[in-house]
């Protein structure tokens, strides 16, 4: 299955929830209506969860810098270095542009999962993408390790859900 969340920062605007399932050659589709306790569920071909997904979802445009760094979401990691007073986390590629999270709009995560959860949300042990839709710009998607964001096109969400499938 493949899990997929939009959270809209401010939260008036209510968030995304997506689900896409492969059982064999069966794929199905489910899809949470915004400001309703209701689902739609829809049958689809098992090998078009990843365009389902990226269909459902209202994308605006590829962000305009090529590469992007937001420092409240970056990870906290060990320290490269630390006498006390100084504390470096992370060095940061010169090419990438600050962006600060107040001009984030829309936060998403995407995971694939084989196994049964044991607990609503993202699993901390799993690979994830993650992007961003910054104001007045376009969207952002993560690299592997978090450390920036790229922009982001449709076909591309699409591939890597797609990677994520064919990992599991």
């Amino acid at each position: 299955r493949v899990e997929f969340h939009v959270q809209y920062i401010p939260d008036d605007t209510p968030c995304v929830r997506l689900i896409a399932y492969r059982a064999g050659q069966l794929g199905f589709f489910a899809a949470q209506r915004p400001d309703e306790d209701l689902v739609d569920i829809y049958t689809l071909s098992p090998y078009d969860l990843s365009t389902a997904i990226c269909d459902d979802l209202s994308l605006c445009q590829p962000g305009q810098h090529p590469s992007i760094l937001i420092p409240e979401y970056l990870p906290q990691g060990r320290a490269e270095f630390d006498n006390g007073d100084l504390v470096v986390r992370s060095r940061r590629n010169s090419t990438e542009v600050v962006i600060p999270a107040s001009r984030v709009t829309a936060y998403a995560t995407v995971q694939s999962h084989w196994r049964p959860t044991r607990k609503w949300g993202p699993d901390s042990g799993k690979t994830a993408i993650v992007w961003v839709r910054v104001i007045d710009d376009g969207e952002y998607m993560y690299v592997p390790d978090h450390s920036h964001a790229r922009p982001m096109t449709k076909a591309a969400l699409c591939q890597q859900i797609d990677q994520l499938i064919a990992n599991d």
